[in-house]
C-alpha cells in the first residue's frame, strides 16, 4: 500500500476541492433560483456531493498505516453505507423521471 499513498493523497485532495467547488456553485446560483430548484438540487447535486465525500473518506482510510484487517473492515463499512445510500435514493431518482 505504500506505493499508492500519493494516489490516495491526490484523490482525497481532489475530492475535497470538488466538494468546495460544489458549495461555491450552489451559493452563486442561489441568486438565480426559481421555484422548485430545491427539489432539483436534492435530486441531482446531493448524489454528486455524496460521491465526492465518499472519495474523500476512502482516501482518508487508505492513507494512514493500519493493519490489513482494519482497512478491509473500514472499506467494507464504507461500501455498505454506499449501497444503503443508493437504495435510499433510487426511489427519489425514479420518481423524478416520471415528472
Amino acid at each position: 500500500m505504500d506505493d499508492w499513498d500519493n494516489f490516495y493523497m491526490l484523490a482525497g485532495g481532489t475530492g475535497g476541492t470538488l466538494i468546495g467547488l460544489i458549495f461555491v456553485v450552489i451559493t452563486l446560483g442561489m441568486d438565480h433560483a426559481q421555484e422548485g430548484d430545491t427539489l432539483r438540487i436534492r435530486i441531482f447535486v446531493t448524489p454528486i456531493l455524496v460521491y465526492f465525500a465518499s472519495l474523500l473518506v476512502i482516501s482518508m482510510v487508505m492513507v494512514p498505516p493500519m493493519p490489513a484487517l482494519a482497512r478491509a473492515v473500514s472499506l467494507g463499512a464504507i461500501g455498505c453505507a454506499g449501497i444503503a445510500y443508493v437504495l435510499y435514493r433510487a426511489p427519489v431518482a425514479h420518481g423524478s423521471q416520471n415528472r
